[in-house]
């Protein structure tokens, strides 16, 4: 029984800690996503409105329509955010002048003077400027008085005010059926409550965000879960007690989450563990009744079995005792009777032998003379047979590869094969002992361990002699033997002779060291290698550890080494990293260790004493590459990124500290190149998004989180739609809405633009024929193409199976592309868009004056339309530089028979300006931000 309790108590506990972790993740996750939403630029303007009241914030009231899009997306993100979330129950935000905007549109439990900022989350956030708050359990105001808890941020303007305050409600249901789904023997259950005793979960409903104390009361609905002790369930952190509830006894096992401060008991009743006592003790009784009566017919059995024998050997005796010597006992058991059947068969086999033997001894008589001539002529044989064996034993020493040595401990005489001299280089000398030979000729790192081995044989701590010392030779230089012997002992066990032999071992200590040096060195540099490398560094960072040591690890990566490769070949690539090797050479400190890590990975270990020393120590590495690189006759410029991690500050653990230096080599490299980057935590928080980041793209996809925005572009002369740019845009199930700024460069670093790429062309084409089909007027398509989409071999051959497949016609599509992408690789670009062009698509130069802006290159690259960048759009006024700029863009467009597309429109005197200057079309969020297809569906609706 009490093992049961114990194993009872032990599973409740491990179920009620993988409980409490579950609770752990869903309330940092909606931290997460709090932190995340609170980014949400629409926040900030939703929050410097001065319209807004100190009541429900609803823009739908106001005339502007500007006032009603901001309602009306802010609404869409929470409401986006809701639908995709179930366990979320409100999404709301408070403003600092009071303002209130809340999702789902549902005010049935708010006052009219209801103010968000005397609220607990609004209150906690504002108390925790810096982070993401939870309350404690609470009942919404809403009409259903859920029980809920609140996650909750601060909201900040440009100046670090803060404006207001973001909020997520979640609904306690979802911890509830996390906890119930935890079954605690056959009726047992877990029951959830915070310190003050307030029921978060139960498995009857009715009992949540009541009182554990309220149990105790006369009240019928909560009899049955009655229980005596309620003190003990907020004593302590964690406890075991016996109880009894509603009369019954039961046991009782006290959880307290270390990060929430709830608490989680779990009830199993104790008749339960009883009766599985009970059935035990059934099934032991059960167990002795059976042995006990297997013991009888056994004990029976075993009876009749030991009287057989007796009365088979007192008949066997009688007749031997008549003289009959032939008779034999026939019992073959391994017991007393057995050994007594063999002792009687020995003694009768003895007394016929001695019988027959005495009848033969004079016969054998007669032989004897007969056995005496046959054993001289074979001790004349075996002297014949010594002296063949002692020329074979000559022989054999003559042709064995060892020197065979033979010493004497008591005389000291020593005696050898002739391959003495031949592998030691010493004569051999008639007294001589092996403490003469290695403590006169054998190197002197060596002698202590020769000596110690053979001290142990010879006082018996070992069975064999047998060590490895280098011998000095008549030259001066040293040979590496092997020794190996063993020492015959009288009958006081100390030793008389010795007898062994040597071995030249030379070249395959040779073989070894150079295995050695090719297991822990790089062939190319000579440079330690990554094994030797960590295990240097893993020294170091002991010793650095209790001496309080500083350095650093610093990961050099040469900038575009695989162009060099791919340009002048594998060979000049190596012969180059090895003229970089050398110059690392020169600048290397004494204390320094160079790596080769591979490829055209290099690290230094590099202990210092200041702080600022690192600093110019990087500087000089980069001044290597301030001059070109002379190989083979060629010069050639190289540049480096240099990651550097500092050790005891960043970590004393070897591996962490090389993951550390690598990820601030690739932060260098984001910077640049050619520079370097000490490593801090926000790279690793950058790498870590990063990762989820790609992680999400693996499989957007497959989940259909993507979808497509399209933002109007209007006639400047009609203000009627001309049509629309599509936008890409990611809600992930995991991280949230992402932004295409930080989504998109990912996704071209990993590859996977090419497959999003081309589900963005298929969708927004599919999209356009729909259009069409169902009458709305727009011109055109706009659709933005990545560089790795373009560049990928197969994709004119997948543009011309989408106008296939989809059955649009390209005039109705605008492909859009950047100045940089065109730059690179002009000639083979130019060649694609022609071609796109053939088919009949339109080109549009986007982002026009942000990249190579180059007037010669502009005349003969086929586009149909050039985009002014959002960036000389934005400080335009009259008579200022910006619009003597957009003025010469736009007639210069003109005369190329372009038309002109200005981005970025906000304000009404861009706009004056523009059509001042006779620009053709205009986009931006002064006319419409970015919409989903339902909303542009309404806009052709109300036309």
């Amino acid at each position: 029984y009490n093992s049961m309790k114990k194993d009872a108590s032990t599973a409740s506990e491990k179920d009620m800690k993988h409980l409490d972790t579950e609770i752990l993740n869903i309330i940092e996750q909606k931290k997460e996503d709090t932190k995340f939403l609170s980014t949400n630029p629409l926040l900030l303007e939703a929050c410097n409105e001065k319209s807004v009241e100190p009541e429900p914030f609803n823009m739908e009231e106001e005339n502007s329509s500007l006032y009603k899009d901001l309602y009306k997306d802010l609404y869409g993100e929470f409401e986006r955010y809701g639908n995709t979330h179930p366990e979320v129950q409100y999404v709301y935000m408070g403003t600092a002048s009071g303002g209130y905007i809340l999702w789902p549109k549902d005010r049935a439990g708010l006052k009219s003077d209801f103010d968000p900022r005397l609220r607990p989350w609004y209150v906690n956030a504002v108390n925790n400027p810096g982070s993401v708050v939870f309350t404690e359990p609470y009942i919404s105001l809403d009409y259903n008085h859920t029980v809920s808890v609140s996650t909750s941020t601060c909201i900040r303007d440009d100046s670090g005010r803060i404006a207001g305050v973001l909020s997520i409600d979640v609904n306690l249901k979802i911890l509830s059926q996390l906890v119930n789904s935890k079954a605690i023997g056959s009726k047992g259950y877990i029951f959830l409550y915070d310190k003050n005793g307030t029921i978060i979960t139960h498995p009857d409903a009715e009992l949540i965000y009541k009182n554990i104390k309220d149990l105790n009361s006369n009240d019928k609905e909560t009899f049955m879960y009655a229980i005596k002790d309620y003190g003990k369930f907020l004593d302590g952190k964690s406890t075991e007690f016996e109880t009894s509830s509603s009369g019954k006894p039961v046991i009782v096992k006290v959880y307290t989450s270390s990060y929430t401060g709830w608490k989680m008991a779990s009830v199993i009743a104790k008749s339960e563990l009883l009766k599985k006592a009970n059935d035990i003790g059934y099934a032991i009784a059960s167990v002795v009744f059976c042995f006990i009566v297997a013991s009888i017919l056994v004990a029976n059995r075993a009876t009749k079995r030991i009287t057989k024998p007796l009365t088979e050997m007192t008949t066997l005796m009688q007749l031997a005792g008549n003289g009959n010597l032939n008779v034999k006992s026939k019992i073959e058991s391994t017991d007393e009777f057995g050994q007594l059947a063999r002792s009687f068969n020995s003694m009768i086999n003895k007394l016929y032998v001695t019988y027959e033997e005495l009848t033969s001894v004079h016969e054998e008589l007669i032989a004897t003379d007969d056995e005496l001539r046959t054993q001289y002529d074979e001790l004349q044989q075996k002297e014949e047979a010594l002296r063949l064996s002692d020329e074979r034993h000559r022989l054999a020493l003559d042709g064995s590869n060892d020197a065979i040595w033979e010493w004497n401990l008591q005389s000291n005489d020593f005696s050898c094969s002739d391959k003495w001299q031949e592998i030691l280089g010493h004569p051999p000398r008639e007294k001589l002992t092996l403490q003469f030979l290695i403590s006169e000729a054998v190197h002197p790192d060596d002698v202590d361990k020769a000596a110690k081995r053979l001290d142990a044989h010879l006082t018996g701590i070992t069975d064999f002699f047998n060590a490895e010392f280098r011998v000095k030779q008549t030259d001066g230089s040293y040979k590496w033997i092997y020794c190996r012997g063993k020492a015959l002992r009288d009958v006081e066990d100390n030793p008389t002779k010795m007898a062994g032999s040597v071995t030249d071992i030379s070249l395959r200590k040779e073989s070894e060291e150079k295995m050695r040096h090719m297991a822990f060195y790089d062939s190319l540099t000579d440079f330690p290698n990554r094994t030797l490398f960590m295990k240097i560094l893993t020294e170091e960072l002991v010793r650095s550890n209790s001496g309080g040591e500083k350095g650093a690890v610093l990961f050099i990566d040469l900038d575009n080494f695989k162009y060099i490769n791919d340009t002048l070949g594998h060979d000049y690539g190596d012969r180059l990293l090895q003229v970089f090797a050398e110059k690392l050479k020169t600048i290397k400190k004494s204390y320094d260790t160079l790596c080769r890590l591979g490829g055209d990975e290099f690290i230094i270990l590099h202990p210092f004493k200041e702080d600022d020393d690192i600093e110019a120590y990087a500087e000089e590495l980069l001044d290597i590459f301030n001059n070109t690189f002379e190989v083979q006759g060629k010069q050639t410029y190289v540049t480096a990124s240099i990651g550097i991690a500092l050790y005891p500050r960043d970590s004393i653990e070897a591996n962490t500290l090389l993951k550390d230096a690598d990820t601030a080599m690739y932060k260098a490299k984001e910077l640049g190149k050619s520079t370097y980057s000490i490593f801090d935590n926000e790279m690793y928080l950058h790498l870590e998004r990063k990762t989820h980041v790609e992680a999400a793209l693996r499989t957007a996809l497959v989940r259909k989180e993507f979808f497509l925005h399209y933002q109007p572009q209007y006639n400047i002369e009609s203000m009627e739609i001309s049509g629309f740019e599509a936008l890409l845009r990611l809600n992930s199930s995991e991280l949230g809405f992402i932004s295409p700024a930080e989504f998109i460069p990912t996704a071209e670093d990993t590859g996977h633009i090419v497959d999003i790429g081309e589900w963005v062309l298929r969708e927004a084409c599919t999209r356009a024929m729909e259009w069409q089909r169902r009458g709305f007027k727009f011109g055109y398509v706009g659709i933005n193409l990545s560089p790795v989409q373009i560049q990928q071999p197969d994709f004119l051959d997948k543009v011309r199976k989408l106008i296939e497949d989809t059955g649009i016609n390209p005039e109705s599509i605008e492909l859009e592309i950047t100045e940089t992408f065109l730059m690179k690789s002009l000639d083979e670009n130019m060649n694609t868009l022609h071609q796109l062009r053939d088919m009949g698509f339109k080109i549009a130069l986007d982002d026009f004056g942000t990249g190579y802006s180059s007037l010669n290159y502009l005349r003969t690259i086929p586009i149909d339309t050039l985009k002014i960048d959002k960036s000389f759009i934005d400080d335009i006024r009259a008579g200022n530089k910006e619009e003597a700029i957009i003025e010469s863009i736009i007639h210069m467009a003109h005369s190329m028979n372009l038309t002109v597309v200005a981005e970025g429109i906000e304000t009404e005197l861009q706009v004056s300006l523009l059509r001042e200057k006779q620009c053709d079309r205009l986009q931006g969020y002064l006319f419409s931000r970015p919409l989903p297809v339902s909303e542009i569906e309404k806009l052709y609706a109300q036309k």
